[in-house]
């Protein structure tokens, strides 16, 4: 509870900074996606020991069901939703669902960084290390950063409910 009450001060800050910086204009989604990760995956507090064990934690309970939600929706849900509106503000009309799912990648690409399981390292023949938490942020800005605005560009504003969505799929060979 302790260093959540902390990362999540870290973050309200960077987010008030990042959307005062805009002003009159809304901030970016770059500069939101960076207020969101860069105080929990930055700094000289990512190589203590405490530290490390909570990001794991974190991961960990992040995907347990059950109590893991209620965990997670305790210490998180309030500032996530300022996030979510920021991210409203960047993105005016895009739908809900792909601004929920978004969210839901991006939460799944930051708890696995957070675990630090090494698996990019072995997959990447030692290219990236899952320990260099510093440059997985600046790779997860720029990629949580363009789903959004991808997925903004691709879907139309408003959906009726429980309607699919249609995408055309072009052939190679069309």
């Amino acid at each position: 509870m302790r260093r959540a009450q902390i990362v999540n001060q870290w973050r309200e800050d960077a987010l008030a900074e990042a959307i005062e910086l805009a002003k009159p204009n809304p901030p970016t989604v770059e500069s939101i996606i960076r207020a969101y990760l860069e105080p929990m995956l930055t700094g000289s507090h990512v190589e203590d020991p405490g530290w490390k064990n909570y990001f794991a934690l974190v991961a960990y309970v992040n995907n347990a069901p059950g109590w893991g939600g209620r965990l997670m929706a305790q210490h998180f849900d309030l500032l996530i939703r300022k996030f979510l509106d920021a991210l409203r503000l960047a993105l005016p009309g895009m739908n809900e669902k792909d601004l929920y799912w978004g969210y839901n990648c991006f939460s799944g690409a930051l708890t696995l960084a957070l675990a630090q399981t090494g698996r990019i390292d072995h997959l990447s023949g030692g290219v990236c290390r899952s320990d260099d938490l510093a440059d997985a942020c600046e790779h997860m800005v720029h990629f949580i950063t363009g789903g959004f605005e991808a997925a903004r560009r691709a879907a139309p504003a408003v959906q009726a409910p429980g309607t699919p969505r249609k995408r055309e799929i072009k052939s190679a060979t069309a």
